[in-house]
């Protein structure tokens, strides 16, 4: 079945992470997944995206930070970390007139994000680079960008047990590059007032602003996320602007549930923004 007539059923744990799994709601119209060759392919929207059967698959963080996120015609975004390229491929569905760079250092999901680019007719947008993000500038970029998007490793290298399998491990706990890495890389590769985007465990909130001060970014929107009104907030989406004055929004909290398994109106335009 596809993720978009699909119900991601979210499940709320102690840890404040959120548990993905994919159910047929028959409120919606048929969905299909098909596999070959240990791929999946999944349909969101107008979109047709391939994840590995097994190893990283994204989950419904993407689609709260393309959500959350609101680029201007003509921008250059840069994605960094894309995985199989479903932040980019979201973000030029929602603003078809931009220029996105999206950056990979695993070479099989850097391979799968191009197929996905041309799948789904987006080259003329999105640009794959295979590269450590650690040595991009933008020198390699042709110039500082407008908006940087990343969707991090939630856990430090040396938090819980690491998953055996690359591809897990790489996107669960920071292997390659730490949190305060994350944010002075951005803020070398964004304009004066470019933005920063990021979405975050709740629990690590303090963590993520302090970084993002410290690297000039000054945070300029944060909305919570949580599973029900009762429920503390899991994730944080975060909105920050290189060498801006202070002043920070607080916005309303989005909640995912009003019932049980019964979403809330906005998590539904999120999921399902076509219906």
């Amino acid at each position: 079945m596809d993720a978009a007539s699909a119900v991601l059923k979210i499940r709320y744990y102690r840890t404040h992470q959120y548990s993905i799994r994919i159910s047929h709601n028959p409120g919606y119209p048929p969905s299909h997944r098909t596999a070959v060759n240990n791929l999946t392919t999944d349909s969101l929207g107008n979109l047709h995206i391939q994840q590995h059967s097994r190893g990283y698959r994204f989950s419904i963080d993407p689609l709260l930070l393309a959500w959350h996120t609101h680029p201007r015609a003509g921008e250059h975004i840069l994605d960094l970390g894309t995985g199989c390229g479903i932040l980019s491929l979201l973000m030029a569905q929602k603003q078809p007139d931009l220029r996105i760079t999206a950056v990979e250092i695993q070479p099989e999901l850097a391979s799968l994000a191009r197929r996905n680019v041309l799948a789904n007719q987006m080259q003329d947008t999105i640009n794959i680079f295979e590269m450590d993000m650690r040595f991009l500038s933008q020198k390699k970029l042709c110039g500082p960008v407008d908006r940087i998007l990343i969707n991090p490793p939630y856990y430090r290298k040396d938090c819980g047990r690491t998953n055996p399998g690359s591809e897990k491990a790489a996107a669960r706990h920071e292997i390659y590059i730490n949190l305060e890495e994350w944010t002075k890389l951005a803020a070398s590769l964004l304009k004066t007032g470019g933005r920063l985007h990021c979405v975050f465990p709740a629990e690590r909130c303090a963590e993520v602003l302090y970084a993002m001060t410290i690297s000039r970014i000054i945070p300029k929107n944060i909305r919570n996320v949580h599973s029900t009104a009762q429920s503390p907030a899991s994730l944080i989406l975060a909105e920050g602007a290189l060498g801006a004055g202070q002043g920070c929004t607080l916005a309303p909290p989005l909640i995912l549930y009003k019932a049980p398994d019964v979403y809330s109106d906005e998590a539904r335009q999120i999921l399902w923004p076509q219906i």
